[in-house]
């Protein structure tokens, strides 16, 4: 019989250096909640030792500890989504294994869940002790990210996230390709609350979030759960088709009028490259949309387990 309360899931990449301290919060939290509880590590082809810091320092946090190693590298939200695949309690909460959020945050969180106040929870950035440069970039792609992709999401962005076991099936069973599992969660619907925290500075180690990895974020989240992309399909449909348009009315004009002699090289020119750019525009979007169907097709398992460490 499962008697599992509460299931934690953690990601970890080159998290060697903070391995023993996220042992010692983890202990914390476990003290606090006070009811069976459930760490999953996942290795998400974490090129360092932080496999073997795990299996070193795991007895630390005092509860069951469960290690699951991906065959590669997946990304945060894939690792997550292996995590939570295997969870069998019925609250999860992911965390984070560089240290930047406060033990009370994974507490709270919890805490909601069990009283039933939301069946989903987010936590929200409301402050951040990362440097200046960082944060001014964090805080221009997740403007950018909400008003271009999902208005729902806090200008702070999200990264943890949790829920109870009635949204648990529905994410086990999300088979989709390039996809965003905090997307999915917006999607589903339920009831949902944001729990504030600041975020602290990093103590070890450097973050893995970056440029390229948010850029496939915005990508696979747009194409997956937007239609801001067709919308600018068609939005240059309609004003190349007013530009033509246009163009078609002056030069019936010059000719009836006799101030068009010779067809225009420039003009003529203009043309043809606006229109070629815009069926390059058209072709790659509808591009993408088509790779993302074939790579649907394939249904090929999201990541691959090497192995797992009970």
């Amino acid at each position: 019989m499962n008697d599992i309360q509460h299931s934690l899931i953690i990601p970890v990449y080159k998290n060697s250096a903070s391995i023993k301290h996220l042992c010692e919060s983890l202990a914390t939290i476990k003290a606090s909640i006070r009811q069976n509880m459930e760490i999953i590590f996942v290795i998400d082809g974490s090129p360092d030792d932080s496999l073997d810091k795990i299996l070193k320092y795991r007895h630390i946090c005092q509860t069951t500890t469960r290690i699951i190693e991906l065959s590669k590298n997946e990304g945060s939200l894939i690792a997550l989504k292996a995590g939570i695949d295997s969870a069998r309690g019925k609250y999860i909460v992911t965390k984070a294994a560089d240290l930047q959020e406060p033990v009370a945050l994974t507490e709270n969180m919890l805490q909601i869940l069990k009283k039933g106040n939301a069946d989903i929870v987010f936590g929200l950035r409301k402050s951040r002790k990362d440097p200046f440069i960082s944060t001014m970039f964090s805080n221009v792609f997740w403007f950018a990210y909400k008003k271009l992709v999902d208005d729902n999401i806090p200008i702070g962005g999200v990264d943890v996230i949790g829920f109870n076991n009635k949204v648990l099936p529905h994410i086990k069973n999300m088979k989709e390709s390039r996809s965003s599992l905090i997307e999915y969660l917006f999607w589903l619907g339920f009831s949902k609350q944001f729990v504030p925290y600041g975020r602290l500075e990093r103590k070890e180690g450097k973050s893995a979030w970056t440029f390229s990895k948010k850029m496939n974020y915005v990508i696979d989240s747009t194409f997956s759960f937007s239609n801001l992309p067709i919308s600018i399909l068609f939005f240059i449909g309609i004003t190349s088709f007013i530009t033509a348009l246009l163009f078609g009315v002056y030069v019936v004009i010059g000719k009836t009028t006799g101030s068009i002699h010779v067809p225009g090289y420039a003009a003529t020119v203009l043309v043809s490259l606006f229109f070629f750019g815009l069926n390059a525009v058209g072709l790659s979007i509808l591009g993408n949309y088509i790779w993302r169907i074939y790579e649907n097709t394939k249904q090929r398992p999201p990541y691959i387990i090497k192995n797992n460490y009970d």
